[in-house]
């Protein structure tokens, strides 16, 4: 089940563990996880530290890419379930997927959430193509982690929808190709865009949102300057954006900001 590398390691006591550790990059490189002390322990003749209904052994193997552990959980009859092909896909672990679908394990939406928000595309893609179920935000997951390749990819296939929210988290976390992206290809915005560009401090997000169309909101120049993001609200302020009666007040009374009122 396990590889004669990994059972050769877990073998060894912790000074010839270090030792093995500091050789060379040319040796294999062994990580034992949990999920590794819970079944070689079990194939060294030890109880199970689990009960098998416990589904956490597959998915700690799925989650860390360890195929091998997770070929043995299922041979030793541990539960798997949903969670562990999301692990797998949240882990980018293509292998491991394919693995646990080939073998009957179920899957739901939350494959495809967490394979597009953290970005790894063999996973989406695989997913999809098998049938995955799909639900949710997908692509605000992507725009929102500023996974470009996922995105395209997603509105490619047209299977799940964009929509303001979408362009709102890319500008909101400052990942202005998805932002570009999106816009080239019809998603809709409004001015919460330079709106949490402001609170964020992302000036490239709000100057490109400025220069394709997206208006101004009222709220953006006075936040914008109660989180210190100067250079945004230079720029708001020298492209027009004006402060509401409120925050003009409010802003009145800080010597650094009389000259952008």
């Amino acid at each position: 089940m396990f590889n004669l590398v990994k059972m050769s390691y877990n073998a060894c006591d912790e000074p010839a563990k270090r030792w093995y550790d500091t050789k060379p990059k040319n040796v294999v490189k062994v990580k034992l996880k949990r999920c590794c002390a819970a079944l070689l322990e079990i194939a060294r003749g030890g109880p199970r530290v689990t009960d098998s209904r416990n589904g956490w052994v597959c998915r700690t193997a799925a989650w860390n890419g360890h195929e091998d552990c997770l070929r043995a959980a299922h041979a030793l009859g541990y539960r798997w379930d949903a969670m562990t092909c999301q692990a797998a896909a949240a882990g980018g672990h293509l292998d491991c997927l394919r693995y646990a679908r080939d073998n009957g394990c179920p899957w739901n939406a939350n494959t495809c959430r967490w394979a597009a928000r953290n970005g790894h595309l063999d996973c989406l893609e695989y997913a999809l193509k098998a049938g995955c179920p799909t639900a949710g935000n997908a692509c605000d997951l992507a725009a929102g982690r500023g996974r470009l390749d996922c995105l395209r990819y997603l509105h490619r296939t047209a299977v799940y929808d964009w929509d303001r929210i979408t362009c709102i988290l890319a500008a909101k976390n400052g990942h202005v190709d998805c932002l570009e992206y999106m816009r080239d290809n019809g998603c809709p915005w409004n001015s919460l865009v330079t709106y949490w560009a402001a609170i964020k401090g992302h000036l490239e997000c709000m100057r490109y949102a400025h220069e394709h169309g997206c208006p101004w909101h009222e709220k953006t120049c006075f936040w914008a300057a109660v989180y210190g993001h100067m250079d945004c609200l230079a720029y708001a302020v020298a492209n027009g954006c004006q402060w509401d009666e409120d925050a003009r007040i409010w802003a009145a009374d800080y010597e650094h900001l009389r000259e952008y009122l």
